[in-house]
Parts: structure tokens; sequence; C-alpha cells
């Protein structure tokens, strides 16, 4: 009898210990043997300068993982994001950019050897779902309307506008740089004239440089007779005085110093820009884009003057203007109240490219100084339109796809800020700055002269409604 109870009792614990060792094969993640898993658990796609993470549908019933992206989203060159199981191995490796223009294998190897496919589509959202740009009222605005323009703005004196620091600088009363505080348009104090003489006007327009300098132009307008000298100062911060950063003597009939482009940092490796289009005293036009060098905090003061071609008798027109997006650019963009915006070559004057309005279908009158800047993939221009006493605006223009390809589409109006005030701006002067707040956000400033002097917020965004 005590033979069967011992035979009964090991049978028992053979079953038992069987039953144990299954249940951690199904486990697998505890014990000696090795993981059967091999899953994708979540993927994701990062949103980009829009923020945010695009997230996948994971089916484990087929294997597959699906993902819709934005319209217009480039899938050549993807790095998912993915989550797999724990002790499994994936390839292509995690963080590989791929194409995803057909749908993508990715091979799961668990711990134990075995092997499972899955495959991972990518989509594109249907047109109309891409980010659109929105341009908002006004933060703040003073304006002619209104009545509420600051006082020291003076008749005609208001011109330059720029941001940096912190801060937004107007050129006032052709001989004076103000400090603004953004938030409100207040002014808080005003950079040191000290020195500061000479020119047809003794300032004119104002810019930053990425290390913080300002800089301010005078004016020349020279008929031919003597020589006359154009002027660039530079404040390395807002208190210092302005120093003469670049002197340049002329004795041709020219104007130069109306509009100032500096791109880069002048204490490092920059580049500055005036134009001439217009010369009042001598009554004669011209098509030059003068552009300086700053290579490793040096500036050349010998200009590489670039004649435009092919812009017939008007030449660019008054006020004309010339900047760049980036120091390296083998090309400028100009524009003046003759002109519509146009890129040319730095080697020859050659147009590359200009905005389709002959027939002032897009903007239907002068639109002179304008910015560059990037938002997300998009490429945007940001000029003032100011059109003497009849109406004055903001225009904003989506540059992306190239000035010849422009349609009314890409074309963005402020509200008007003179509705029917009659206070005059017969030079059709005025300046735009602007401060990037994030990839998809900038903040505009607008200096239109008599006029107004406002804030606006730009974004670029995914429509939610």
């Amino acid at each position: 009898m005590k033979k069967i109870l011992n035979y009964g009792f090991i049978v028992s614990l053979a079953l038992s210990l069987l039953f144990v060792a299954s249940c951690g094969s199904d486990d697998g993640d505890d014990g000696p043997l090795l993981s059967k898993r091999k899953d994708i658990l979540s993927l994701a796609l990062e949103g980009g300068c829009l923020g945010g993470n695009v997230t996948g549908a994971v089916n484990v019933d087929n294997f597959t993982v699906r993902v819709t992206v934005p319209f217009g989203t480039d899938v050549t060159a993807l790095a998912p994001d993915i989550e797999i199981s724990e002790k499994a191995s994936i390839a292509p490796a995690i963080g590989v950019e791929l194409n995803f223009t057909t749908p993508v294998t990715y091979t799961l190897t668990a711990e134990d050897g075995s092997i499972q496919d899955w495959i991972v589509i990518v989509e594109i959202a249907a047109a109309g779902t891409e980010p659109k740009l929105t341009l908002s009222d006004p933060v703040w605005a003073f304006t002619t309307f209104q009545g509420n323009l600051p006082n020291w703005f003076t008749e005609n004196g208001e011109d330059g506008i720029a941001y940096g620091n912190g801060h937004v600088y107007v050129v006032s009363n052709q001989d004076l740089v103000k400090v603004l505080d953004p938030s409100d348009g207040s002014a808080l104090s005003d950079l040191s004239n000290t020195g500061i003489d000479g020119g047809s006007l003794k300032l004119s327009d104002v810019e930053t440089s990425t290390d913080g300098s300002i800089l301010a132009s005078n004016v020349v307008d020279h008929n031919g007779t003597g020589t006359a000298t154009f002027k660039i100062y530079r404040w390395a911060d807002e208190s210092s005085d302005p120093q003469v950063f670049i002197e340049l003597e002329v004795s041709e009939a020219v104007r130069i110093g109306d509009n100032l482009s500096v791109v880069g940092d002048v204490t490092g490796n920059a580049v500055i820009f005036t134009a001439y289009g217009r010369n009042f005293s001598a009554g004669v036009r011209g098509t030059d884009v003068y552009r300086w060098e700053v290579n490793g905090g040096v500036v050349d003061e010998n200009p590489t003057i670039i004649e435009g071609q092919g812009f017939g008798i008007a030449g660019f027109g008054s006020r004309a203007h010339a900047t760049a997006l980036s120091v390296d650019d083998d090309h400028v963009w100009v524009n003046g109240n003759d002109i519509d915006v146009t890129k040319i070559s730095l080697a020859d004057g050659t147009i590359q490219e200009q905005l389709p309005n002959g027939n002032r279908n897009l903007v239907d009158f002068f639109y002179n100084n304008f910015v560059l800047f990037n938002l997300c993939d998009k490429t945007i221009m940001a000029s003032i339109f100011p059109r003497s006493a009849n109406e004055s605006r903001l225009l904003i223009i989506d540059v992306t796809d190239g000035l010849n390809n422009v349609t009314t589409d890409e074309v963005i109006y402020s509200e008007d800020f003179v509705q029917g005030n009659e206070t005059r701006n017969d030079d059709a002067s005025g300046n735009v700055t602007y401060n990037m707040v994030s990839e998809s956000e900038v903040e505009v400033y607008i200096l239109i002269t008599n006029q107004a002097l406002a804030k606006f917020n730009l974004t670029l965004a995914v429509a939610t409604d």
C-alpha cells in the first residue's frame, strides 16, 4: 500500500511541473524559456514644426500599421518612432529614414528566433487638409483713422522699423531711433544719436544683426556734382553710441539708403544690401543693387554693384529695396515702387523670377519694402502696401512655389489702416519687420509713414473646423 501511494505522489508532481512549464512558455518573459513575442506595439511620426505626433493604427490580426499624414507631406524620407515587443529586434532599424511612397515591410525577430513581417502603410490626407496661413487682426495698432498715432510721429519722418533684442526699433524724425515695447507698441527710450550727421536724410532705415547689433543708414540723393557720403551706423547694443560701420563716397547721380537689409551676423559673416531705383534730385533712374560682405566680423567697404537687367527705362522705381534669405544665396530679391518683386542673379543681374502681376490682379499699387522668412517648409514675403491717402495695408504672399507661380490664393491682405482718413503718404514709404516666435508662428510689425504702426501674428496651422 505504501508503494502505491509513493507512485501516485510522483505522477501528481510530474503533472504539476508540466503545467508550470507550459505556463512559462506562454508568458515568454520569465524563466529560462525564450520569448516568442514579435509585435509592433505603437508607431508615431514626428509632427515636425507644427508640433505633436501622428500616430499609426496597429492591427495585430493582419500585422499592419496604417498612419495618415497631412496633405503635402514629403513621405520619401521618414523615420518612424516604433515601439516593439521586449527582447525582439527589428529590421530596418528604428531611426532609419525610408521611402514610404509604397508600403514598407519591417521584419521583427523574437528572442527565440521566430520571425514576423509587419507592413507599415503611410497615407496622405486629402487636399484641403494641409496647413494654412492665418493672419490675425492687429494685436495692437496706432492708425490715422483711429486718431491714436503716437505723439512722437512727425510729418514724413517715420520710415524704418526693425525687431531685435526683444524690442522694436523705429526711425523717427529722420534723425533718431526709438526703442518700443513689442507687447503694446509703447516707447521705452531712444538710442544715442551722437555723431549722426550728413546725407540727404540723416537716417532712413534701421535693421538688426543676429548678434544683436543695430544698424541704420542715411540717404544719399546725389545729383552727380561733387561727391556725397553714404553711411551705415552700428550700435553694438542699446546703451552704446553709434559708430560708422560703412562709409561710401559717391560721385555719380544715385540715390541709396531708403531701404537697408542686413542678413546674418555682422560680428561674424553677413551681407548688407541697399538699392538704387530713382534719383529725385537728378531726375534719373537705376537698377543697381549694392552688396557689402562681412567675413569674420570684418566688412569690405567696397561693395559689389549688381546692375539689374531687363527692367526697361523705369528701372526699379523709387525707394528700391534688396534682400536675401541667407548669406550664401546666389541671388537677391529686389523691389521698388515701379516694379514687382523680382529675383535676380548676383552674377549678372538677370531676372530669374518675377511676381506675375502685370495686370495688377495680385497687388494693384505700390509695395516696396519687404522681408522674407520661413514658416516650416514655406517661404513667406511680408510687405507694406501704402496707397497715398487711399488705403494702407500689410501684405502677405506665400512664395514657396516660386515668384512665377504665385496666384491670388497665396496673397493675404490685412485690414485697411486709412479707412477714409485723408492723411497722405505721397512717398508711398514705410517698412516691415518680424520676430520668429516658433517655426510655425511669427510676429509681424509694420510702419507706414504718417498712417500706421501695428503688430500682427501670422501662423501656419492645420485647420480644426
